[in-house]
Parts: C-alpha cells; structure tokens; sequence
C-alpha cells in the first residue's frame, strides 16, 4: 500500500487547519464535521485526545494516489470507526 510522503502530510495537515475532516455520520459528530483539534507531533499517537492519523480518500487499490487532494486528515476516533 502507498503511504504519503512527509510533505504531503504537511500539506493536507495545514489544509485541513490542525483539525479533523471527517464528515461521516455515525461518527459521534452528527451530520457536521468533526473539527476536532489534532497535533502534527500526534500522528499515530491513539492514547492521546490530539492524536490523528491520514487516510486515502480513494484508496491505492482503487487507482488512489498519494496527493494532497486524496489525503484526508482524521483524529484517532474517527479514523478509528472508518473501515
């Protein structure tokens, strides 16, 4: 599986504003976004409330690529209800 590179992470991480992007319902967040405030020093941290991970909007085994504009930005709670 293609991972992204450290500057794309930057990027999205800036793009999504250090917050998480995840607008799935059923998430704990009702029908808005999530929002919820991450750190960049968190990424794969579960244990902490500010940790996040990034996920493929389309993943590689569908043709997903990893760019800025596939990756999406999810705090460790949402990203760990998303299959």
């Amino acid at each position: 599986m293609s991972e992204f590179s450290e500057e794309v992470l930057k990027q999205a991480f800036l793009r999504a504003n250090a917050r998480c992007q995840c607008e799935r319902e059923g998430h704990g967040h009702g029908s808005f976004t999530c929002f919820r405030q991450i750190l960049w020093e968190n990424r794969g941290n579960k244990n902490e409330r500010s940790g996040w991970e990034a996920r493929f909007f389309v993943s590689p085994e569908e043709g997903g690529k990893p760019t800025v504009e596939n990756c999406e930005i999810l705090c460790w709670e949402c990203d760990s209800k998303t299959v």
